[in-house]
């Protein structure tokens, strides 16, 4: 009976100190892994679509919230096409860039 106790106070203490220390290493391994994500060089597809948004999104914001044939509206309608170098849908467009 004695030695059984052992056995268990043994175990409960190796838990005690491994546990900490598995869950600092599992912290260290994540905070790696996103560090290693945020450094990976995007595709030139998301370099183009990122440069779209980025030009697009004030002038799709003030259609967004612009009047229907309001000054505003039209502001933002030639921000658009001038963009694209014609006429888009304004509705998809928007909801694409805003997204």
């Amino acid at each position: 009976m004695h030695y059984d106790i052992n056995n268990i106070v043994r175990s409960v203490a190796v838990a005690l100190v491994a546990l900490p220390v598995s869950f600092a290493l599992a912290g260290q391994l994540g905070a790696t892994t996103r560090i290693t994500d945020a450094t990976q060089e995007k595709s030139g597809a998301e370099l183009v679509i990122e440069a779209h948004r980025d030009a697009l999104t004030k002038a799709c914001i003030d259609f967004r919230l612009s009047k229907v044939d309001s000054k505003l509206e039209r502001e933002a309608k030639t921000a658009i096409d001038e963009y694209f170098d014609g006429e888009v849908d304004y509705n998809n467009t928007c909801r694409w860039v805003l997204s």
